[in-house]
């Protein structure tokens, strides 16, 4: 999966636990298959939090070097959108390696 382009903070968890963590960078490509459980359905959570001022965020799941999923979006400057998740998405990866949203 990959975090990027995030403004102010994007953030993953996977089967509940916040695995990763990055503000306002281009993210490089991590790894999440060791923290999978095998031969059952596992979530991964994608959040963006924002400070202050617009909100953007992009992130992304590939399996064997293809992108399987990416979202990409944009929240203007307003009060409502400050300090606050303004990006909240859960996956499910079945326990077939199916990705559903």
């Amino acid at each position: 999966m990959r975090v990027y382009n995030n403004d102010d903070k994007g953030s993953v968890y996977v089967n509940d636990e916040k695995v990763f963590e990055e503000d306002n960078q281009t993210g490089d490509w991590i790894d999440i298959t060791d923290l999978l459980a095998a031969g059952k359905a596992n979530t991964v959570q994608f959040r963006n939090w924002n400070d202050r001022g617009s909100a953007w965020w992009r992130f992304a799941v590939r399996r064997n070097n293809n992108i399987v999923w990416e979202e990409t979006g944009k929240k203007p400057d307003a009060a409502e959108n400050r300090n606050r998740f303004v990006y909240d998405k859960t996956l499910t990866i079945t326990a077939d390696g199916e990705l559903k949203e």
